[in-house]
């Protein structure tokens, strides 16, 4: 089966990378396919994007229904003073 690239930059370029990396065409771009699909399936499909980000909202929610302990400032806890040191 073949291909019939009509684009000529797209020919230029294959071209050029062949020529480049000492492959003929069809390892050229079959090596550069390769990558790119390979790049693609390790991408996270957008059903486990939104799946993480619903779980994560779910935590959130839970820790904001949480009571405050200490109501002081991080900085107050730390034990900084209005200088930016320690007491």
């Amino acid at each position: 089966m073949g291909l019939n690239i009509k684009n000529p930059e797209t020919e230029k370029l294959i071209r050029e990378l062949a020529r480049r990396r000492g492959q003929g065409i069809t390892e050229a771009l079959t090596d550069v396919v390769r990558r790119e699909v390979e790049r693609e399936r390790r991408k996270p499909k957008q059903q486990d994007i939104d799946e993480t980000r619903r779980r994560i909202q779910e935590i959130v929610d839970e820790i904001k229904k949480l009571p405050v302990l200490d109501d002081r400032s991080p900085d107050e806890i730390i034990g900084y003073n209005e200088q930016g040191h320690f007491d």
